[in-house]
């Protein structure tokens, strides 16, 4: 099934990956509260005094976690444009490792519906990731 897709599709949809991994990103880095809260189901603490920096796990991680992800959807630009589809897949389907991560907490901490629209977009990626990884052999 993997193999009747064209190559170029493939990269397209690994494009795809790298533009919600910039999307997740930035909004972590742009709006951490509401990422934190919409995402995790983490509920920040209320503001701070002014001049007073939160320490509120809400405003700390999720600006980490978009330069993560930043860094993850410029790799996968860069890959594309050397059109290295095998690496591109590589690095989609390694990246399911923190998805799946991230799919747990979101159904500990929201519900197992939440969960399991996580575990389905966790599901399309590795597919796009092995669909990428077939359309060219490993390298040496």
């Amino acid at each position: 099934m993997l193999s009747t897709v064209l190559p170029s599709t493939w990269s397209n949809m690994g494009l795809g990956v790298a533009a919600s991994f910039a999307m997740f990103g930035l909004s972590g880095i742009l709006f951490p509260r509401h990422a934190a809260e919409s995402a995790f189901g983490i509920v920040s603490e209320p503001e701070p005094a002014a001049g007073v920096p939160s320490k509120s796990a809400a405003v700390l991680l999720p600006p980490l976690i978009g330069v993560r992800d930043l860094a993850i959807a410029a790799t996968l630009v860069m890959l594309y444009h050397r059109r290295l589809s095998w690496e591109m897949g590589f690095v989609v389907v390694l990246r399911t490792v923190f998805c799946a991560a991230d799919t747990v907490l979101i159904a500990k901490q929201k519900s197992m519906r939440e969960g399991l629209l996580a575990s389905s977009g966790l599901i399309a990626w590795l597919v796009i990731g092995f669909g990428l990884m077939s359309t060219s052999s490993a390298p040496l």
